[in-house]
C-alpha cells in the first residue's frame, strides 16, 4: 500500500488526474523533497487502476528512486525497469 499524502499533494494528484483526462497528458513541477514520485505513483494508481503503466527516468538515479510495489499489494502486475548501459 501506498504511503498516505499530504494535502498539497492530494491536491497534485487531483490536478493530475484532472488533467490526463482531459488533455490527455500533463507535468509536474516541484521541488525537490516534496514527493513528486509519491505523487506519481499515486496518480498512476488513479488514471490507470488495473492498467500498465510505464515510467521513463532520464537518469539512473532517478529508477532508483521509483517505487517497487511487488508483492506489497495482492493481483499488482511485476515491476520491470530497463536501464541504459550508460551512468547519467
Amino acid at each position: 500500500m501506498l504511503p498516505p499524502l499530504r494535502g498539497y499533494q492530494r491536491e497534485a494528484v487531483e490536478a493530475i488526474v484532472e488533467g490526463a483526462t482531459r488533455d490527455g497528458r500533463g507535468q509536474v513541477i516541484a521541488a525537490c523533497g516534496t514527493g513528486k514520485t509519491l505523487i506519481a505513483a499515486h496518480a498512476a494508481v488513479r488514471c490507470c487502476p488495473q492498467g500498465l503503466v510505464v515510467i521513463v527516468c532520464p537518469s539512473l538515479a532517478l529508477v532508483g528512486q521509483t517505487p517497487d510495489e511487488r508483492g506489497t499489494r495482492p493481483g499488482r502486475r511485476p515491476v520491470t525497469r530497463v536501464t541504459s548501459s550508460r551512468a547519467t
